[in-house]
Protein backbone atom coordinates (compact mmCIF):
# COMPACT_ATOMS: atom_id res chain seq x y z
CA UNK A 1 0.00 0.00 0.00
CA UNK A 2 1.43 3.34 -0.98
CA UNK A 3 1.62 6.31 1.35
CA UNK A 4 -0.92 8.20 -0.73
CA UNK A 5 -3.42 5.34 -0.55
CA UNK A 6 -2.79 4.93 3.19
CA UNK A 7 -3.42 8.65 3.83
CA UNK A 8 -6.54 8.55 1.67
CA UNK A 9 -7.95 5.66 3.69
CA UNK A 10 -7.11 7.41 6.97
CA UNK A 11 -8.78 10.65 5.84
CA UNK A 12 -11.90 8.74 4.79
CA UNK A 13 -12.01 7.02 8.18
CA UNK A 14 -11.66 10.33 9.98
CA UNK A 15 -14.46 11.88 7.91
CA UNK A 16 -16.70 8.87 8.54
CA UNK A 17 -16.06 9.08 12.27
CA UNK A 18 -16.69 12.83 12.20
CA UNK A 19 -20.13 12.25 10.69
CA UNK A 20 -20.85 9.75 13.42
CA UNK A 21 -19.87 12.31 16.07
CA UNK A 22 -21.79 15.18 14.53
CA UNK A 23 -23.99 15.92 17.56
CA UNK A 24 -21.17 16.05 20.16
CA UNK A 25 -19.07 18.16 17.79
CA UNK A 26 -21.90 20.65 17.32
CA UNK A 27 -22.44 20.79 21.08
CA UNK A 28 -18.71 21.34 21.67
CA UNK A 29 -18.68 24.11 19.06
CA UNK A 30 -21.71 25.73 20.72
CA UNK A 31 -19.90 25.51 24.07
CA UNK A 32 -16.84 27.24 22.64
CA UNK A 33 -18.92 29.93 20.96
CA UNK A 34 -20.90 30.63 24.12
CA UNK A 35 -18.16 30.49 26.75
CA UNK A 36 -15.21 31.51 24.61
CA UNK A 37 -11.94 29.79 23.87
CA UNK A 38 -10.17 30.83 27.09
CA UNK A 39 -12.88 29.50 29.40
CA UNK A 40 -13.21 26.33 27.36
CA UNK A 41 -9.47 25.65 27.56
CA UNK A 42 -9.41 26.35 31.30
CA UNK A 43 -12.35 23.97 31.87
CA UNK A 44 -10.65 21.30 29.75
CA UNK A 45 -7.38 21.78 31.64
CA UNK A 46 -9.23 21.47 34.95
CA UNK A 47 -10.91 18.23 33.89
CA UNK A 48 -7.68 16.73 32.55
CA UNK A 49 -5.82 17.73 35.70
CA UNK A 50 -8.59 16.28 37.85
CA UNK A 51 -8.48 12.98 35.98
CA UNK A 52 -4.68 12.80 36.15
CA UNK A 53 -4.51 13.59 39.87
CA UNK A 54 -7.29 11.11 40.60
CA UNK A 55 -5.50 8.32 38.75
CA UNK A 56 -2.15 9.08 40.40
CA UNK A 57 -3.67 9.25 43.87
CA UNK A 58 -5.71 6.08 43.32
CA UNK A 59 -2.61 4.23 42.11
CA UNK A 60 -0.63 5.29 45.18
CA UNK A 61 -3.45 4.41 47.56
CA UNK A 62 -4.07 1.00 46.02
CA UNK A 63 -0.34 0.17 45.99
CA UNK A 64 -0.02 1.15 49.67
CA UNK A 65 -3.14 -0.73 50.71
CA UNK A 66 -2.10 -3.94 49.01
CA UNK A 67 1.67 -3.70 49.55
CA UNK A 68 1.66 -6.33 52.30
CA UNK A 69 0.42 -8.97 49.84
CA UNK A 70 3.63 -8.66 47.76
CA UNK A 71 2.11 -9.79 44.48
CA UNK A 72 0.85 -8.43 41.23
CA UNK A 73 -2.84 -9.09 40.71
CA UNK A 74 -2.64 -9.31 36.92
CA UNK A 75 0.22 -11.82 36.96
CA UNK A 76 -1.49 -13.96 39.58
CA UNK A 77 -4.78 -13.91 37.69
CA UNK A 78 -3.05 -15.03 34.48
CA UNK A 79 -1.18 -17.77 36.37
CA UNK A 80 -4.40 -19.00 38.01
CA UNK A 81 -6.18 -18.97 34.65
CA UNK A 82 -3.42 -20.98 32.98
CA UNK A 83 -3.22 -23.46 35.85
CA UNK A 84 -7.03 -23.66 36.07
CA UNK A 85 -6.94 -23.18 39.82
CA UNK A 86 -10.35 -21.79 40.78
CA UNK A 87 -9.45 -20.70 44.31
CA UNK A 88 -6.42 -18.68 43.12
CA UNK A 89 -8.47 -17.18 40.30
CA UNK A 90 -11.20 -16.10 42.72
CA UNK A 91 -8.65 -14.60 45.09
CA UNK A 92 -6.94 -12.70 42.30
CA UNK A 93 -10.26 -11.52 40.86
CA UNK A 94 -11.44 -10.32 44.28
CA UNK A 95 -8.16 -8.44 44.79
CA UNK A 96 -8.56 -6.87 41.37
CA UNK A 97 -12.12 -5.86 42.24
CA UNK A 98 -10.90 -4.37 45.53
CA UNK A 99 -8.31 -2.29 43.68
CA UNK A 100 -10.94 -1.08 41.22
CA UNK A 101 -13.20 -0.10 44.11
CA UNK A 102 -10.33 1.85 45.68
CA UNK A 103 -9.84 3.67 42.36
CA UNK A 104 -13.56 4.50 42.20
CA UNK A 105 -13.58 5.69 45.83
CA UNK A 106 -10.60 7.99 45.29
CA UNK A 107 -12.08 9.46 42.10
CA UNK A 108 -15.39 10.00 43.92
CA UNK A 109 -13.60 11.70 46.81
CA UNK A 110 -11.73 13.93 44.38
CA UNK A 111 -15.02 14.83 42.66
CA UNK A 112 -16.64 15.75 45.99
CA UNK A 113 -13.58 17.81 46.92
CA UNK A 114 -13.72 19.60 43.59
CA UNK A 115 -17.43 20.25 44.11
CA UNK A 116 -16.80 21.83 47.51
CA UNK A 117 -13.82 23.86 46.26
CA UNK A 118 -15.55 25.26 43.20
CA UNK A 119 -16.78 28.35 45.04
CA UNK A 120 -13.42 29.22 46.56
CA UNK A 121 -11.17 28.92 43.51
Amino acid sequence: MTIRRYCSVKVKNILRDTRRLKTPLVLALAWVLYWGVADTLSAAALLVGFAALSMILAFIVSKEMFSSYQWDVGARLRYAWEEQNVSLALLAASMLLARVLVYVAVVGAMAVTLLFLRGSL
